[in-house]
């Protein structure tokens, strides 16, 4: 791995908080900031709380999950009428 030198500034306080951490783990405080950036640029990783909000959320948007009525609803039998609208009738053809 190659490594790129930065100067980066911290308030007196949290590096004092830092090196404590590290002197705690015994690792250097390279290590911590080097953790820290990795986790901010990581993709998100939701707890398990965080995903069953997101998805009531998610399903209450589209209309999904547990429905407000027993049995077969509208949704899944009228879809066609949802997507095309309401079908017209022809003369002379039986529907």
């Amino acid at each position: 791995m190659r490594y790129v030198v930065t100067n980066v500034r911290l308030e007196a306080t949290m590096m004092r908080s830092l090196k404590l951490r590290a002197l705690e783990r015994g690792v250097p405080v390279s290590v911590l900031i080097r953790e820290a950036i990795e986790r901010a640029i990581a993709p998100g990783q939701l707890s398990e709380e965080e995903y069953e909000r997101a998805w009531a959320d998610f399903t209450k948007f589209i209309g999904a999950g547990k429905p407000k009525q027993k049995g077969v609803t509208t949704g899944s039998t009228d879809i066609d009428e949802v997507l095309w609208g309401p079908r017209r009738h022809r003369p002379g053809r039986r529907s």
